[in-house]
């Protein structure tokens, strides 16, 4: 059994004990988490949810929650031009997203819900449904990552990084899965492997300097 492996698990079993203790802060200048895999998204078509559990304190262009794909068909959750205002933004693709979101601007906790079910592009935050948008047919299984807190330009590496708390991140490749493909409970208070707790074991890396493990 690898030792990431190992880790993982005893991990979950603290969390299993000890509830909820911690969530990762990302610094905004260069702090990202990222999983790089060939397919990891594979099967994702038109059907998929990603929550987020997240607060910031304030936000800026582009600044991105999370994103996969990049030069291939994209898709990203990010703020638009103020902390107010967001999008979910698809391309290149048949995917229009949803150019315009009420963002919550308070600096509090929130849980950020999309999915893609029925053509349909649904985003609720905290149990509510915000905005939607119908959507055409596209093909999301050659995505290759999946990053927090920054997007992976074709072009220019990794930008519009965010400055956020995350406590959770979880995402179903399928809209009528029961159990997530990838489960990130962000509970390790230190280290730079945030362990997926879901059968899949897609661990991710984080990335930068400033990230900051805080106490819940």
């Amino acid at each position: 059994m690898s030792h990431l492996l190992t880790a993982g698990i005893l991990q979950q079993a603290r969390n299993l004990a000890g509830g909820k203790q911690y969530a990762l802060s990302f610094d905004g200048v260069d702090g990202y988490a990222m999983i790089m895999e060939s397919l990891i998204l594979d099967g994702i078509k038109d059907s998929f949810r990603v929550v987020i559990k997240s607060k910031y304190p304030s936000a800026s262009l582009y600044e991105t929650f999370f994103g996969f794909g990049n030069c291939q068909p994209a898709l990203l959750f990010r703020n638009w031009e103020t902390a107010s205002e967001g999008a979910i933004y698809s391309g290149p693709g048949s995917l229009t997203g949803i150019p315009s979101i009420d963002l919550p601007t308070d600096g509090d906790w929130h849980i950020y819900d999309i999915s893609l079910s029925g053509g349909m592009l649904t985003i609720s935050i905290d149990g509510v449904e915000i905005a939607s948008q119908s959507q055409g047919a596209d093909e999301l299984s050659i995505q290759d990552y999946i990053s927090i807190s920054a997007w992976l330009s074709c072009s220019a590496g990794m930008v519009w990084f965010k400055q956020q708390e995350v406590e959770y991140f979880k995402i179903w490749k399928d809209f009528a899965m029961t159990e997530p493909f990838m489960i990130l409970d962000m509970n390790e208070g230190s280290g730079n492997t945030l362990f997926d707790s879901s059968e899949n074991n897609r661990n991710m890396t984080v990335y930068g300097s400033n990230n900051i493990w805080k106490k819940l």
